[in-house]
């Protein structure tokens, strides 16, 4: 099947009263209603466009989605049609800004020259705009953008609407914009914070002989498979119309296209979204879409990255052991059950690998032996990656920093705390092997992880450009320093077979080249690259050394369960005695290539079916105890602290808690996580904030 969607836009219908004067109803028919409205600020954006500013007060309430619209009159001219280009966003307080293209004669013109505090009259904010919720990111990876003059405004406010444009979800979002020159291109001054976001931006400038944007896009657009496209199209009809068909080049010649049901159908039923005489401004109300079946002879489609929730189910037991590890010594005194649930340092290293095998699969491409555009500029990746998980770091360093610091200053004094403090605030204390657990010990990890997300966007072009055979090359040498390290940590100490969970830090006889090897970034970072290895084998599966399709089928996926029992076997026996290795030499030897074995089986199977060990892995409850593992993973070490640090737990609780109140600290430690997903991760606001934060960074950067 060959699918592309399309999002276009269509004129509101003018329609004669019986008097024989137009007058303008929006879409659907209702009469509008123009309220008074302030102009705040008008500014050149380019040649001939111009931005306004406009207070539309409680108006604004109504503008919810990218792509919708106002009508515009100044004094009793006729109204105009103009997409809003801000986002959405209730903190602009009733404030929207226009995109207009001065035109002689019209309202465009008079808007073009008003001054602030000049009196316009406005409409309620009229369409649905463009809705992208109907191409979420699983069914859709790729979106494509299309815009020239001042069809940008509408692109505009859906590029910086994260909540519509899910870009950090999507495999790849482009932006194809186009313009007569650049000094003609509005808001090109944002075109980095676009990129940082993860939009790849292609400018086309028609008098430099570049051609148009259909042009542009028919000669290198790179799409094979269509089944996963999404488009937005804004501006010149011409330009929409040859979008169109470029896809219609790939369609069955039977399949047709659903246009909109306007009167003027025929001329939408190619997806168009011409631009508004005299003003360039759409309004965004109508779609079309295009469900197309390849042609007989069409050579065959590179699948479309499947999204993975095995993984993320995956994800919750890693940390559900590693959180329940920390603190069992406060729920048992049974040897086996200790021995069992300690061997935290072992499973740490299939967490590293995992992080790297999403990176790995969302930065780079299916099919193809390139990196994904998200990983340039360098900087605006390690950003957005590290931005995903520290405004809820901060939020625990915030809520229970008066705890981490008396506990830090009753130990170690001022001015070590305020170094902790520092270390901690600024995940570098993976660095300092004595150190690398203060305040909110789990996040140790982070500050390693922080580093790989450092090291990734240097390196992913390469490993992306790897062919299978260096792959598995990469993938041995990676495991063969990892394994060096720990082995002269064994060797070095003596410590082949010791149980470093259950082994107190005074007994150990070095602790500090022990926290060398099991927190430095360095080693972290291996088994990250691990993940981005492993992801990319399986990436290419379907195609030979030159990115050609193979043509056969695919190889068996093999079980998945053989691998997850072989890693709760070693679990158990070194638990019981039976495999006497120390944590280091277990994760590096066994534990890490058995996991990385079970994620490429997992990813194996859900592209085959998703059925058996993959399917379970897949049910709704374990998806959302995914969803909330960060959380978990974030808030269980406080809390721990909170309950069972004798200085802390005696100063609030009078003592530490008793054994029978472990499951009631697991149970809080679950509500707290939800809580911190649903009211914090997903509040619009602290995502609107975490956003402009991470383009200002980006910028910087």
């Amino acid at each position: 099947m060959c699918r592309l969607s399309l999002f276009s836009s269509r004129r509101a219908a003018s329609v004669p009263r019986r008097g024989g004067s137009p007058q303008v109803r929006a879409a659907w028919g209702a009469d509008v209603q123009f309220t008074p409205a302030k102009v705040l600020e008008r500014q050149q954006a380019a040649t001939l466009l111009h931005t306004v500013q406009i207070d539309l007060g409680p108006l604004a309430e109504g503008y919810t989605q990218p792509g919708q619209f106002v009508q515009v009159k100044v004094g009793d001219s006729k109204p105009g049609f103009f997409a809003i280009a801000s986002p959405p966003d209730p903190n602009n307080a009733g404030v929207v800004e226009l995109l207009i293209k001065d035109q002689p004669g019209s309202t465009a013109e008079l808007l073009c020259k008003a001054q602030p505090g000049d009196e316009v009259l406005v409409s309620p904010v009229m369409g649905k705009g463009f809705p992208v919720s109907r191409v979420p990111p699983g069914s859709h990876p790729t979106l494509l953008l299309f815009a020239t003059g001042s069809g940008v405004s509408p692109i505009r406010a859906l590029l910086e609407s994260e909540e519509a444009l899910q870009a950090a979800q999507r495999s790849e979002v482009r932006l194809y914009y186009g313009a007569r020159t650049p000094e003609a291109m509005a808001y090109r001054e944002r075109v980095a914070e676009w990129e940082a976001a993860g939009v790849k931006v292609v400018p086309v400038y028609s008098e430099k002989g570049e051609g148009y944007v259909q042009d542009v896009f028919s000669k290198e657009n790179g799409i094979e498979d269509w089944s996963g496209v999404a488009a937005v199209l804004c501006g010149h009809k011409g330009m929409c119309e040859a979008i169109t068909e470029a896809n219609r080049a790939c369609a069955s010649p039977s399949a047709g296209f659903m246009g909109s049901t306007t009167r003027t159908s025929s001329r939408f039923q190619v997806a168009a979204a011409a631009g508004a005489a005299g003003a360039g401004d759409v309004p965004a109300t109508a779609t079309a879409s295009a469900a197309d079946a390849a042609p007989a002879a069409a050579k065959p489609k590179a699948a479309s990255k499947a999204r993975l929730p095995s993984l993320d189910a995956l994800r919750f037991f890693l940390i559900a052991y590693i959180a329940v590890g920390h603190f069992v010594a406060f729920a048992t005194t049974n040897p086996f059950l200790l021995q069992l649930l300690t061997q935290v340092n072992m499973w740490n290293g299939a967490f590293f690998v995992l992080s790297g095998y999403v990176a790995g699969y969302t930065a780079t491409e299916l099919g193809k032996y390139e990196a994904s555009p998200r990983v340039k500029p360098a900087a605006a990746y390690t950003v957005a990656r590290v931005m995903g998980y520290y405004p809820l770091f901060a939020l625990v360093q915030v809520l229970f920093g008066a705890m981490f610091v008396f506990a830090d200053y009753t130990y170690n004094g001022p001015i070590k705390t305020l170094a902790h403090g520092i270390m901690s605030t600024t995940l570098v204390q993976a660095w300092f092997p004595k150190s690398a657990e203060i305040w909110n010990a789990p996040t140790w990890f982070l500050s390693a992880l922080t580093f790989a997300m450092i090291v990734l966007p240097h390196v992913l072009p390469t490993i992306a450009a790897m062919r299978k055979a260096g792959l598995k090359r990469l993938l041995a040498a990676l495991t063969g320093f990892s394994l060096l390290g720990k082995l002269a940590y064994s060797y070095d100490l003596n410590v082949w077979s010791i149980l470093e969970g259950m082994t107190s830090a005074r007994a150990h006889p070095n602790v500090l080249l022990f926290n060398v090897t099991r927190f430095h970034p360095f080693y972290a970072l291996l088994e990250v690259l691990m993940g981005v290895a492993a992801a990319r084998l399986v990436m290419l599966e379907g195609v030979d050394d030159e990115g050609k399709p193979l043509g056969t089928p695919p190889k068996p996926a093999g079980s998945a369960v053989w691998p997850a029992l072989a890693l709760v076997g070693i679990t158990v026996a070194r638990a019981a005695g039976y495999l006497q290795l120390n944590d280091m030499l277990s994760r590096a030897l066994l534990f890490t290539p058995l996991f990385t074995l079970l994620i490429v089986r997992l990813h194996r199977n859900t592209l085959a079916g998703a059925k058996g060990l993959t399917g379970l892995l897949g049910h709704p409850l374990l998806t959302y105890l995914g969803t909330i593992s960060f959380p978990i993973f974030i808030v269980h070490g406080a809390l721990g602290q909170l309950f069972y640090k004798k200085v802390i737990a005696t100063k609030v609780w009078g003592g530490v808690m008793p054994q029978s109140f472990f499951p009631l600290y697991c149970g809080i430690v679950l509500l707290a996580a939800a809580a911190c997903q649903h009211l914090f991760l997903e509040n619009k606001k602290v995502q609107e904030f975490t956003s402009n934060v991470t383009k200002k960074l980006s910028a910087a950067f």
